[in-house]
């Protein structure tokens, strides 16, 4: 079934789950920002570090062993985007995304176009 094979791309994120993506040569996770432990400041100037959070993600069922970045969040919305961070953590991260999102079978894939705004 459908959601069997979709599975493999749901993990956990703090106390929730969030599932991976492919996009722009990156894999990332969506999740509720609510799973964040804390949200991260508003400013670009505090950098990655205020951003980072972990240990954060694990495979469904273990205890978080793997840390992200926060690429963006919407409180309102309860939406975040996770990203690999850019240091010694990042190892971690990225043997997670290649289990979490290279099951051993193919998953489907969708493509959406969007009219333009405006």
């Amino acid at each position: 079934m459908i959601t069997e094979r979709l599975k493999s791309g749901v993990i956990t994120v703090g106390p929730g789950r969030g599932f991976v993506v492919e996009g722009a040569g990156e894999r990332l996770v969506i999740t509720a920002a609510h799973c964040l432990p804390s949200l991260p400041p508003a400013g670009p100037s505090f950098g990655l570090v205020a951003r980072t959070f972990g240990p954060l993600l694990a495979l469904r069922g273990e205890e978080p062993s793997a840390w992200a970045v926060c690429r963006f969040v919407d409180p309102m919305a309860d939406i975040a985007v996770l990203g690999s961070p850019e240091d010694s953590h990042a190892d971690d991260y990225n043997a997670l995304m290649g289990t979490a999102a290279d099951p051993p079978h193919k998953r489907p894939s969708c493509a959406v176009s969007l009219p333009p705004i405006g």
